[in-house]
């Protein structure tokens, strides 16, 4: 499912953010990448959030689906020092 897909390239962007942590000559493309992954995740799955009729699937949704991926998008546009996209983030 899409969701499935969401987290695999959440966490394939995790490990090209850590690599670029680890290795800072080539960060840059790096970081690109990992944004590249990550952020088409995060931001596009707030309204499934909103379609969830039960308030306290709504808020485990909020918790440990969204947040965490909208978390981890931050994290790569702030540490690869792309204002615009933390500004649209």
């Amino acid at each position: 499912s899409w969701l499935q897909y969401a987290r695999l390239d959440d966490h394939m962007g995790s490990i090209l953010r850590a690599d670029a942590l680890a290795h800072p000559e080539n960060a840059e493309e790096k970081f690109a990448k990992a944004a590249d992954l990550k952020v088409p995740a995060a931001p596009n799955r707030p309204p499934v959030r909103h379609a969830i009729g039960d308030a306290d699937a709504r808020m485990r949704w909020a918790t440990h689906v969204s947040a965490r991926l909208l978390a981890g998008a931050f994290a790569v546009a702030w540490e690869w020092g792309n204002t615009t996209l933390v500004s649209e983030l």
